[in-house]
């Protein structure tokens, strides 16, 4: 957080806010330890943390995240799964999370939406896209999970053997 971002432009009472709200979020994603070190000093995860962190910070209305915990082990991994679903449910912010991983999308999702294979168009050869295979609720009364996993499962070719959802976590 040595940048020239928001804290930098700050003065007395919104430096402190904004210093104080720096400090909780990096206690939140455990880089309190790295407060004082550079991104560059920091290992892959720690970066993918970090990056987390900031956006946070700036309170967005969308949250877009692309592959978000790919480059962390599985107990950070757990970790982070548990401060997304913390952070959906303490602000109205809505979360567009693309992942390949189908039981993580089950554990933080409300919606899943499977694309279909990218799909050339002949009236134009140029133009590429994919189209939308899947597009169902997973929360809420009604939602079938399981056929919607499995449903899922086939359109990725996944096994779908795989458990979807983890029994007794928090959404």
């Amino acid at each position: 957080f040595r940048s020239g971002g928001p804290i930098a432009r700050a003065f007395g009472k919104r430096r402190r806010a904004a210093l104080d709200d720096a400090e909780a979020m990096l206690e939140r994603v455990g880089l309190t330890e790295a407060r004082d070190r550079y991104p560059a000093e920091l290992s892959g995860g720690m970066q993918q943390r970090l990056a987390i962190a900031q956006t946070l910070l700036g309170r967005p209305k969308v949250l877009l995240l692309d592959e978000p915990f790919g480059a962390l082990d599985p107990g950070i991994r757990a970790e982070m799964h548990t401060l997304l679903a913390d952070i959906r449910r303490e602000t109205p912010m809505t979360v567009l999370m693309v992942t390949h991983d189908l039981a993580e999308a089950f554990k933080l999702g409300t919606r899943i939406v499977v694309f279909a294979k990218v799909r050339r168009d002949p009236q134009f050869p140029g133009a590429y896209g994919a189209s939308i295979a899947l597009d169902r609720r997973i929360d809420g009364p009604g939602a079938e999970t399981d056929d919607i996993a499995e449903e899922a499962a086939r359109l990725l070719g996944v096994p779908a053997n795989q458990p979807p959802v983890f029994q007794g976590d928090a959404r």
